[in-house]
């Protein structure tokens, strides 16, 4: 029987314990949380999953099974990639347990799932978002179909989700010259202006060894794809999970300019890099002092921010650069998050408490965190005078419409980005001639307008 104990933090916070017992009747620990309500449902959760081997072959728990108890089986034995698997995770435990939870696997029916996903388009979640919910929601019932939960799946035979899906914006290749100099280190530099002129995807880029590399005829070898995997997935594990094949399973070679080769070549002698080692590995592109920079206003600055005001939900309004702007108006701007950091800092040195460091995600990691290199390419774009802004995902759509540009045909720049010739028609190209983009003729040509 699962069960909570209270608990009381340092600083008199009070929290739940959550504890389940195992099939042998010890209690295991399952975690700590804010109330006592979502402890005692996590524990039942995975007291569930930890009895599922002894009752895997009982019909009378396969009647009573409810959808929160068999999420964590469905996720502990559902065969797919980590950060798929994640995703599936996330969007089960945040819209469906809350509102189909209790509800017993055997009883659900077809109109259960189509009310809870009309009722969620009325909240206004977005399209995408009951899209991937839908398919998660799916593979769990199927895995309950076959394994004997239930006698079918009651998502198939629902109407498809349309997704409206955004123009695509691109960047050109001049606009690209101006942003790529004002990002901060040359390794980082290197690192977008490889993935602007290869085509190749971020995660593709941040696993590239030097092995993978051909000096002679300026190629890179694209096999190795790399998956971001969140603490609830591999919990003893790093958060970066290396895959030995890229995103649609082949592999490519893909050729660079020859000034972007001889950067390459540079960066490898000046670095000291061997075969085993990253060309772009996290102490180089976005050392500790480069990924957490941000903006510190002068007292100057932060008198003229508190001159200016945000409005809170309750109706009342607070100067920006305030802790109480910070909390209750969750204003997230420089000079609240600065005010709210020193107060903080100020609190526990009054208590004689050690000062805290900021969690590093790259912490025992080799590999550049998407958060690290999307932090560069925000704080170049400010100081960038460009009208257009574009993740860093968007490159590659670029890279793609610049090659169309110059006359290639689809079906060669679809083997270039590792797509098939129907994706990239429907998902990349956008024909930016609306955008007075200007295109030249080969690789080194093109490359020559980003330089």
């Amino acid at each position: 029987m699962p069960y909570t104990q209270p608990r009381r933090t340092k600083r008199g916070h009070l929290r739940f314990a959550a504890y389940a017992r195992t099939p042998d009747g010890k209690a295991a620990y399952v975690g700590t949380f804010d109330t006592d309500e979502r402890a005692k449902e996590v524990a039942t959760q995975q007291e569930a999953f930890l009895n599922y081997a002894e009752h895997d072959a009982s019909p009378a728990f396969k009647a009573r099974v409810t959808i929160a108890e068999f999420v964590p089986i469905f996720l502990s034995l559902h065969d797919v990639e980590p950060n798929t698997l994640d995703n599936y995770r996330s969007l089960l435990t945040h819209w469906l347990i809350p509102a189909l939870g209790k509800f017993r696997v055997s009883e659900v029916e077809r109109s259960h799932i189509r009310t809870f996903l009309m009722r969620l388009k009325e909240k206004s979640v977005p399209a995408q978002t009951r899209k991937h919910l839908k398919a998660a929601m799916s593979a769990m019932f199927r895995m309950a179909w076959g394994d004997g939960y239930r006698d079918d799946n009651p998502v198939d035979g629902l109407p498809c989700i349309t997704v409206t899906r955004k123009p695509i914006l691109v960047l050109t290749m001049k606009q690209f010259g101006r942003l790529w100099p004002n990002v901060q280190g040359e390794p980082a530099q290197l690192f977008f202006r490889l993935m602007n002129a290869s085509g190749m995807r971020m995660g593709e880029l941040t696993p590239l060894k030097v092995s993978d590399w051909h000096a002679p005829t300026n190629t890179v070898t694209v096999s190795k794809s790399l998956a971001v995997v969140t603490k609830h997935i591999q919990p003893n594990q790093e958060r970066f999970s290396v895959r030995d094949y890229t995103k649609n399973g082949t592999q490519r070679r893909v050729q660079v300019s020859v000034a972007i080769g001889n950067l390459i070549n540079e960066h490898i002698k000046q670095h000291g890099l061997t075969d085993d080692d990253l060309i772009f590995p996290a102490h180089l592109v976005a050392p500790r002092s480069v990924a957490y920079r941000r903006t510190v206003l002068t007292e100057e600055q932060m008198q003229a921010a508190r001159q200016t005001f945000i409005q809170a939900e309750n109706g009342r309004t607070y100067a920006h650069g305030t802790v109480n702007a910070y909390e209750i108006a969750r204003c997230r701007c420089d000079a609240c998050r600065q005010e709210r950091s020193e107060y903080s800092r100020r609190k526990r040195a009054e208590r004689g408490l050690v000062a805290k460091t900021r969690h590093d995600p790259r912490d025992n990691s080799k590999y550049v965190s998407h958060e690290s290199l999307n932090r560069l390419w925000r704080n170049a774009y400010e100081i960038t005078d460009l009208t257009i802004r574009i993740p860093i995902k968007n490159l590659r759509h670029g890279h793609a419409n610049a090659l169309l540009g110059q006359g290639w045909t689809p079906d060669v720049i679809s083997a270039r980005l590792g797509n098939s010739e129907k994706v990239l028609q429907k998902h990349y190209l956008c024909y930016p001639d609306e955008y007075d983009t200007v295109m030249l003729g080969d690789l080194d040509e093109l490359d020559a307008l980003a330089a």
